[in-house]
């Protein structure tokens, strides 16, 4: 008998928590409103987290209470707490930028702190003043044309 009442108390206590979840749903976006794929939502102090998706939508169980954390890479983490909303947008404000990046010949962008390749600061009106950009254009033009038309 008291195996039995022991088993229902633990059914019952199993069946209260897993009530107590609720999916929190919501998008994270920049201080301008552009949403941001990839950022994490995190219930702090657990490993239960996800990712935004292309529109910076995201879908979590927690507890009411809980608290998520919301971080993307160049932004602040916000913490924010569950109520008894469903929803919770955020808007992440800028952390730091970066000062300078490389354009490698493959389009990879790199910090100039972080390349170890040897690399020259060639400015705009330097390119302009020396006439290649009228060259460029051009030799670009007769491509195009020759190719395309």
């Amino acid at each position: 008998m008291k195996k039995l009442i022991l088993m229902t108390s633990a059914l019952m206590l199993v069946a209260l928590s897993a009530m107590a979840q609720k999916t929190v749903t919501g998008v994270v976006s920049d201080d301008s409103g552009i949403p941001l794929p990839g950022a994490s939502v995190v219930e702090q102090g657990t490993s239960n987290g996800v990712s935004t998706d292309f529109d910076g939508n995201y879908s979590i169980d927690v507890a009411e209470g809980a608290v998520l954390e919301i971080s993307f890479i160049g932004y602040k983490t916000l913490e924010s707490t569950v109520g008894s909303s469903d929803a919770i947008s955020v808007s992440l404000e800028a952390d730091n930028e970066l000062d300078e990046i490389v354009l490698t010949a493959l389009g990879l962008e790199k910090k100039k702190d972080d390349d170890l390749s040897s690399t020259t600061k060639v400015e705009i009106d330097q390119l302009q003043r020396s006439g290649e950009s009228v060259f460029f254009k051009d030799y670009l033009e007769n491509i195009w044309c020759k190719y395309y038309t």
